[in-house]
C-alpha cells in the first residue's frame, strides 16, 4: 500500500495531466471537424463532377482543392500547437517554483512578467542605495553595541554603589582626603620620631572604603602609560610579586646627602652619595628586599616597570641591618622593617 501510494501523482503533475488531456480533447474536437468539413468537400466534389458529367465542363475547381490541401494540413499543425502548450505549461510550472521561493514573494508571474524592465540607471540606483542602507546598518549596529556596552558599565557601578551602600557625596570624598591627609602627616611625624616596626601584611579595604577608592581613581584620567596596577593588589590585601630595584633604578636622598632606599626604609643603605658608585648600583639593582611584597612606594614600583622581564635578582636583603660602607652614618634615622 505505501509503495503504491508512493507511486501517486502529486497535484501538480494531475493538474498537468488534466490541462493535457483538455489539449488533446480540444485538438481531437477540431480534427473531427476537419474531417466532417473535408467529407462534405468530397461529398460535393462528386456532386460537382456527376453534375459535370450531366450537365458538361463546370468551373475550374483549383481553388476548392487548395482548401482541400489545406484541410489535410491540420493534423500536423494540432500535434505541433500540443507540442508548444506542453513545453509552455511546464515553463510556466517551474517559473511558479522559482517565484514561490523568492523571500519577498514575487506575487502573480503574468502580473509580473506584464511590468517594464528597469533600465541600467534605475539598476545602479537601487544597487547604491543598498549599499548605502547597508553601511547605516553597520553604523546603527556598532553604535547600539556601543551603547549597550556602557549601559553594561553603568550597571555595574551601580551594582557596586547598591553593594557598598549609600551613594557617596561630594563631602564623602573631602572627608576622605581629608582622612588621606592626615594619614600622610603621622606617617612623616613617625618617620622624624621613634622607630616603630612595620606591618608585613595588609587587611583588604572594606566595602565603603573600596567604593571610595574606586570612586578617587576614577576622577584619573585613564592612559596606557600609567603603571599603577600594583594597587589593586594592595587594596584587596594581596602582596605583589616584582624586583624592587630601589638603590638602582630610584634614589632617595635625605637632607644630609645619605642614600637610601626609598623614604620607609631611611638610614639604609645610607651611604653619602658621593661615595655611592657603581659597584653600589650594581649590588642593589640585584638585591630582592624583603619590604618589597607589600610596598606601596608608588614611584619605586613605577621606575621599576622597566626591570621586570630580566635580570633576576640573586641576593636577598631584610632592610634594617648593617650595610655598606655607610651603615650607622646617621644612627636617628628610622628603619622600618
Amino acid at each position: 500500500m505505501e509503495e503504491l501510494l508512493a507511486r501517486q501523482p502529486s497535484d501538480p503533475a494531475l493538474a498537468l495531466a488534466r490541462e493535457l488531456i483538455g489539449d488533446r480533447r480540444d485538438v481531437e474536437r477540431r480534427l473531427a471537424e476537419a474531417d466532417e468539413a473535408r467529407t462534405a468537400a468530397e461529398r460535393e466534389l462528386r456532386e460537382l463532377e456527376q453534375a459535370r458529367a450531366k450537365h458538361g465542363p463546370c468551373p475550374d475547381p483549383a481553388p476548392l482543392l487548395q482548401r482541400l490541401h489545406a484541410f489535410s494540413d491540420i493534423p500536423a499543425d494540432a500535434e505541433r500547437l500540443r507540442r508548444e502548450a506542453l513545453a509552455e505549461s511546464l515553463e510556466r510550472g517551474r517559473l511558479a517554483e522559482e517565484a514561490a521561493r523568492l523571500d519577498p514573494s514575487a506575487g502573480d508571474i503574468d502580473a509580473l512578467a506584464r511590468l517594464a524592465l528597469p533600465d541600467a540607471a534605475d539598476v545602479e540606483t537601487a544597487r547604491q542605495t543598498f549599499d548605502a542602507l547597508t553601511e547605516e546598518e553597520k553604523r546603527a549596529s556598532a553604535e547600539a553595541k556601543a551603547v549597550r556596552a556602557r549601559l553594561a558599565a553603568i550597571e555595574d557601578d551601580i551594582a557596586a554603589l547598591s553593594r557598598a551602600g549609600a551613594a557617596l557625596t561630594r563631602e564623602d570624598l573631602d572627608a576622605a582626603r581629608a582622612k588621606r591627609a592626615e594619614a600622610h602627616s603621622r606617617l612623616g611625624a613617625a618617620l622624624d620620631g621613634e622607630p616603630s616596626p612595620r606591618r608585613e601584611a595588609f587587611a583588604a579595604l572594606g566595602d565603603a572604603e573600596r567604593a571610595v577608592w574606586d570612586k578617587v581613581r576614577r576622577l584619573t584620567r585613564r592612559s596606557y602609560s600609567r603603571f599603577n596596577h600594583f594597587q589593586e593588589a594592595i587594596a584587596n590585601g594581596q602582596p605583589n610579586h616584582w624586583r624592587c630595584r630601589a638603590g638602582a633604578r630610584y634614589l632617595y636622598i635625605c637632607e644630609f646627602g645619605l642614600v637610601h632606599y626609598c623614604s620607609q626604609q631611611r638610614g639604609y643603605p645610607g651611604i653619602p652619595i658621593a661615595q655611592y658608585g657603581r659597584a653600589d648600583v650594581q649590588r642593589e639593582f640585584l638585591t630582592e628586599k624583603g619590604c618589597a611584597p607589600n610596598c606601596t612606594i608608588s614611584c619605586v614600583h613605577q621606575v621599576s616597570y622597566i626591570d621586570h622581564w630580566r635580570a633576576p635578582q640573586t641576593s636577598q636583603v631584610t632592610p634594617g641591618g648593617a650595610h655598606g660602607a655607610g651603615a650607622g652614618a646617621d644612627a636617628g634615622l628610622v628603619q622600618l622593617r
